[in-house]
């Protein structure tokens, strides 16, 4: 059974700025949601493609940097104007590294969830990871 941290940090891959909305931050999950959406628009207008891969390591990296986006991930991979970018454009490698920047900075928002929902502990009240209580 997954915990409550591990349910808001999914919550917050799935949906860019949820699991912070969820834990009471509205601002950072805003300033998270806009960062991401900006990034994630800006590689798709710049026609990077989702599901570009060589064959090589780093590519496999980048293709799991771009699921990182969650829910406008996958529908962006679907659609067929951005599942494969225009590999053509002048703008392509531009674009598929605006689209892998915006997923890893989302898993990295959905990961710091970990540290700001505290964790229960059995010997006494909740427990913040990082900060000592007063």
């Amino acid at each position: 059974m997954m915990g409550k941290r591990a349910l808001i940090a999914l919550a917050g891959w799935f949906v860019p700025g949820l699991g912070h909305l969820i834990t009471g931050r509205p601002w950072r999950a805003l300033i998270y949601a806009a960062t991401f959406a900006g990034l994630f628009y800006m590689g798709i207008i710049l026609h990077g493609g989702m599901l570009w891969i060589r064959g090589d390591i780093v590519s496999y990296f980048a293709y799991l940097g771009r699921l990182g986006g969650g829910v406008p991930a996958f529908v962006a991979l679907y659609l067929p104007a951005t599942r494969l970018g225009e590999a053509m454009a002048s703008t392509f490698e531009l674009g598929s590294t605006y689209l892998t920047v915006a997923g890893g900075l989302n898993l990295l928002a959905a990961l710091s969830l970990f540290d700001i929902v505290p964790r229960k502990t059995a010997k006494g009240p909740e427990k913040t990871a990082g900060r000592a209580a007063r």
